[in-house]
């Protein structure tokens, strides 16, 4: 199968001069391609050459291209960009200085360590945020130079072979779900189509049945006796219009037909929504056309598989 979705992750490293950058790219479900740059200067005059690419390659999502920047050493290895320990000594000294004008000893009680944790782990500097490292890098106007935008482009195709991998891979498992969601309209259809088998068969014992206990009351009909031609003709007027065996090829065509885009189409999300659509017109008559609660039930039960074939189509390239 050539099921995809739209959800996909994917990451690659680019070493600079002095910066090692980090390039992320994450796509959800859209009705086109909707891109969200996560980028300043000096990177945005590539944008135009990157959404060509991710057209080529996506297709369409909402996909967000996010990178990263971080210092590196005389060497190339990235710095440390987690807990700052010198905003953590300062919160400290400044925890000494107030419980020292208070005359308080901070190993004295378990309350004030627990205090002093929490007003620590919650100071806003202590973690370096990655977005504070790009307002950094970008503060710069100079545009990269060759070697770096061949870096960029390499790592870019590097994400965007992850991404599609990931997508690939919650598309199979998408695909499954939806062919058993099918098969169980199919077996729902199977039992509509032996009940619909029965009933003229059925219909006709209920008349003939109605008719003869009718026949047996002579005071209130007389000497009245119904025409067998006529009855012969209201039977089948009846049949004809709770008749759902084309509703019932219908329905078969379409869920054929959704196998098919799901085994061998491409782009499938539209094309499985469009089918969704019409087997529920289809399975919307024969429920408004049954007289039968059990096969009413039975519908209610296919809408409800069809409404979860609908989600999962959302989001299917």
């Amino acid at each position: 199968m050539k099921t995809t979705s739209m959800t996909g992750f994917g990451r690659a490293t680019m070493v600079g001069t002095n910066k090692t950058y980090r390039l992320e790219i994450k796509t959800l479900n859209s009705k086109s391609l909707d891109v969200q740059w996560r980028w300043g200067d000096p990177w945005t005059p590539l944008e135009a050459e990157t959404l060509k690419t991710l057209q080529k390659e996506l297709i369409r999502g909402k996909v967000t291209l996010s990178l990263y920047a971080e210092e590196t050493n005389a060497k190339g290895a990235a710095l440390s960009t987690g807990l700052q320990f010198q905003v953590l000594d300062e919160v400290w000294a400044d925890w000494q200085r107030w419980l020292a004008s208070k005359n308080q000893d901070p190993t004295n009680t378990v309350d004030l360590a627990q205090a002093w944790v929490h007003l620590a782990t919650r100071h806003p500097l202590l973690y370096k945020n990655a977005l504070q490292n790009n307002t950094d890098l970008f503060a710069s106007s100079a545009e990269p130079d060759q070697a770096t935008v061949a870096a960029f482009r390499e790592a870019l195709q590097e994400a965007l072979a992850l991404c599609k991998e990931f997508r690939f891979q919650e598309g199979q498992g998408i695909a499954s779900v939806v062919l058993e969601y099918l098969g169980e309209i199919q077996g729902i259809l199977d039992h509509i189509r032996n009940n619909e088998s029965k009933k003229p068969h059925s219909v006709r014992q209920k008349i003939e049945a109605f008719l003869n206990e009718w026949k047996n009351n002579q005071t209130l009909i007389g000497s009245f006796a119904p025409d067998p031609g006529r009855m012969e003709q209201e039977i089948l007027f009846y049949l004809e219009k709770k008749d759902v065996s084309e509703e019932i090829v219908r329905l078969q065509a379409h869920l054929h037909l959704a196998e098919q885009i799901l085994k061998n189409e491409t782009e499938q999300g539209r094309k499985l929504g469009f089918v969704a659509q019409e087997m529920g017109r289809e399975i919307n008559t024969i429920g408004s056309k049954a007289s039968d609660f059990e096969i009413q039930h039975r519908v209610v039960m296919a809408k409800e598989w069809l409404e979860k074939i609908k989600e999962q189509s959302a989001n299917l390239l």
